[in-house]
């Protein structure tokens, strides 16, 4: 990988099957599992009629190794559009050569094209790598705790609604 050429594009439909798999390695690399994503879910959802999201991918000569999945947001705080990052994935072979940090340049990038003034995302308090990562690109800890409601407790709130 080292010294291979490596470009920084659109994701395109054709991507999909390799997108799944690394969708998949993310959600093993996190602990989380592994994940349902096919490459048709993948196409439904990323490239369907309505996109769930944009995403970049990173290509080199041995196909895809990286990717990046952003969507419009808005700051309420600062009452600016921003980025929501959902996910930066580069594959083992190709960390430490750079990649991340190109990702993160071209998400940043979009971000400016686009007039949004902020890029958010989330990161798990026990990924020191990414963490240390984050913190070398000049990212700031806004000490927030992100939180879900799903399952059985969301199917319980959403009974009641309108208590």
């Amino acid at each position: 990988m080292a010294g291979e050429q490596i470009r920084i594009r659109a994701a395109e439909v054709e991507d999909a099957d390799a997108l799944a798999g690394m969708l998949n390695a993310l959600s093993v690399n996190e602990g989380l599992g592994e994940s349902t994503y096919s490459s048709e879910s993948v196409r439904a959802q990323f490239f369907g009629p309505q996109p769930v999201f944009d995403v970049l991918v990173a290509e080199g000569e041995s196909g895809l190794i990286g990717y990046a999945a952003y969507e419009g947001s808005f700051d309420t705080d600062s009452g600016e559009q921003s980025f929501w990052l959902h996910d930066i994935y580069v594959a083992g072979a190709a960390r430490g050569l750079g990649l991340g940090r190109r990702l993160m340049a071209a998400v940043a990038q979009a971000a400016i094209a686009e007039g949004r003034t902020s890029v958010w995302w989330g990161v798990l308090n026990s990924n020191t790598k990414a963490l240390a990562f984050y913190d070398r690109l000049g990212a700031r800890d806004q000490g927030v705790r992100m939180l879900a409601l799903d399952g059985a407790a969301l199917m319980t709130l959403a009974k009641r609604a309108g208590e």
